[in-house]
């Protein structure tokens, strides 16, 4: 009888808890921000050599939109360096729980999964990679917060895009941008514009 308890039991269900008061707080974006670095990016320095790079994400815990910031490493100089790019406010320090993972879920997911579609084993350089975080940075921002339809007299989606530009959420090239890319651009670089389009 016991063994058939067991089997037939039903899993516990997980109560969810509020929101913390930062998460849910009317503040202009980038006031309450969460922070954390992504895994290991390898970069190709040249021809026979690469290094280790990472990605500093901060996140608007109110508004959602990211700033992506890339780094040669995990020291407190290339962190400031780091903070200083994306400072231009006042900033208040709120420190998580040391290694407690489920506090920072809420910003650590956004980067994690882009990345992996688009790099996939790609090595790039410094400056490639700077390039493609900066538009995963921007299709990221461009996710819709609310609901989506397809009716065409519905509202426009909220976006993180519409607090940081005031309503302008278009991301797109210069009309002439294909002629640049066959004239000028690498392949390569153009199969990275493809790959970032195909998150969109």
């Amino acid at each position: 009888m016991f063994n058939l308890q067991k089997y037939y039991a039903k899993p516990s269900d997980q109560l969810t808890g509020q929101l913390p008061k930062d998460r849910i707080s009317q503040s202009p974006p980038f006031c309450i921000v969460g922070l954390g670095f992504a895994s290991t990016i390898i970069i190709g320095v040249d021809k026979n050599r690469t290094e280790k790079s990472y990605v500093v994400l901060f996140t608007c815990a109110v508004t959602r939109a990211v700033n992506l910031e890339l780094v040669m490493s995990m020291t407190t100089k290339s962190f400031l360096l780091a903070l200083r790019r994306f400072l231009s406010r006042r900033v208040t320090w709120k420190f998580i729980i040391e290694r407690a993972p489920w506090w920072g879920g809420f910003y650590e997911r956004l980067v994690k999964d882009p990345l992996r579609k688009i790099l996939g084993r790609a090595i790039l350089t410094f400056e490639e990679l700077s390039t493609i975080l900066t538009e995963i940075e921007a299709v990221i921002n461009m996710r819709p917060l609310t609901y989506t339809t397809n009716d065409l007299g519905e509202t426009e989606p909220l976006t993180p895009a519409h607090f940081l530009h005031f309503g302008k959420t278009e991301f797109s090239n210069p009309l002439h941008f294909a002629d640049l890319v066959n004239k000028t651009l690498t392949r390569r670089l153009f199969s990275e514009e493809n790959d970032i389009k195909q998150i969109c």
